[in-house]
């Protein structure tokens, strides 16, 4: 490689990064939490780290992972979580996905014929697996403030077909209202739809607010975790807890599902992970993150975000914009702004909705600017038109919530 190509490729570098800086000061649409200070494990990024196997099986020979450190993040993330120590299993996954993959596959291993049930405002990914694996999926009506109708879920629970086992994904904080299924009143669903314990499974994809409802007191809070009642739970890693690569844990009980048949690797361990070769640099992360936060530290920033999400509630209400938020979420919903508008803050919008995102590290500064910056780009609408793009009922609750 020449000297001159040399510069080139940095001076690429250097511009990258500068445009991903200075994106930063508009990052409030999307979910990434920035207060974690991986600094410390810069030194790990000249080793290469590789998690083969299922992070709880002996291995030998081959040294080159963090294996050890991944059965502790789960471990721990098991204990947030209310799993059972004697029941427990999982491992670090690449992401959300992984997770909600892991928990159907036990469903369709154990029971076979599953028929898949999930709210309209699922993750995308549901669909996704649901057609990969080949699962019938019934999609549920949410409601409208996005969690999931249960008596709705009685309705289609109860006309399942006959040898089918029931398979739900609970979204513990949807896209784009984070709201919460509330996986005790799945189950109480289930039991009025006739379907047996037996035949049933459970799989909680908290992948934002898993770890920030987990600081809770469970009789303050609707029921999402291991301890109420999921078979399998799912959370990211670089959303809440801020690691700047996507990543995540599953955990699950492991008297409810079937691993998948232990392929033996070269390192002496039976696989039962969904991907084989795994990152050894996430759990490092994760692990690193639950270690620095704490649990005290994890309650504190949930508080804060849910704080600063109150705030922005107020200001913009105060201003006659029909915004609200569920009374446990750091997200903010709005009516849409112009594309103009969404050309310097890129927020996530769907249909005539959008929404910002008050996560730890967001600076309150950035709230304040964009908020100014919307008043000033939704303020030729008029109020009419503005709640004509609103359910009544839910303006009026959501200002009643904060």
């Amino acid at each position: 490689m020449t000297a001159v190509s040399d510069l080139r490729l940095l001076a690429r570098l250097r511009g990258l990064h500068r445009s991903l800086v200075e994106s930063a000061d508009t990052d409030i649409g999307y979910p990434n939490a920035t207060d974690l200070d991986v600094f410390p494990l810069l030194r790990f990024w000249d080793t290469p780290l590789n998690n083969v196997g299922h992070p709880f099986a002996a291995s030998r020979g081959f040294r080159g992972h963090t294996l050890q450190i991944e059965r502790d993040v789960v471990s721990e993330v098991a204990d947030l979580l209310r799993g059972p120590a004697d029941d427990i299993t999982g491992y670090v996954t690449n992401g959300g996905t992984e997770g909600v993959r892991y928990g159907l596959l036990q469903a369709r291993e154990r029971f076979g014929r599953v028929v898949l049930y999930a709210s309209s405002a699922a993750h995308t990914c549901v669909a996704k697996l649901a057609r990969e694996l080949r699962i019938q999926l019934v999609v549920v009506p949410a409601d409208a403030r996005d969690e999931l109708d249960y008596d709705a879920l009685v309705a289609v629970a109860a006309g399942r077909p006959r040898r089918a086992a029931v398979a739900v994904v609970a979204t513990i904080g949807t896209t784009m209202a984070e709201a919460i299924d509330d996986v005790r009143r799945v189950h109480a669903a289930l039991d009025a739809a006739g379907v047996p314990a037996g035949r049933r499974y459970v799989h909680a994809d908290a992948a934002l607010t898993g770890l920030a409802l987990a600081g809770l007191d469970p009789a303050a809070r609707p029921g999402f975790d291991l301890g109420d009642g999921a078979d399998s739970i799912s959370v990211s890693g670089h959303k809440f807890l801020g690691v700047p690569t996507p990543c995540g844990v599953v955990v699950a009980r492991a008297s409810r599902g079937v691993p998948a048949e232990p392929t033996r690797t070269y390192t002496g361990a039976p696989d039962m992970t969904l991907t084989g070769s795994r990152s050894g640099h996430t759990p490092l992360m994760i692990w690193w993150a639950l270690r620095t936060f704490g649990r005290d530290g994890l309650r504190r920033r949930a508080a804060a975000s849910r704080h600063m999400a109150a705030r922005a509630v107020d200001l913009l209400t105060q201003a006659e914009v029909p915004a609200w938020k569920h009374p446990l979420a750091c997200t903010v919903v709005l009516p849409r702004p112009s594309d103009t508008f969404l050309n310097t803050w890129p927020i996530a919008v769907h249909g005539d909705w959008a929404h910002i995102i008050c996560m730890p590290g967001k600076d309150e500064e950035t709230v304040r600017r964009f908020i100014g910056a919307y008043l000033a780009d939704v303020r030729p609408t008029s109020d009419r038109q503005l709640r004509a793009t609103t359910p009544l009922a839910v303006a009026e609750e959501s200002v009643l919530a904060c």
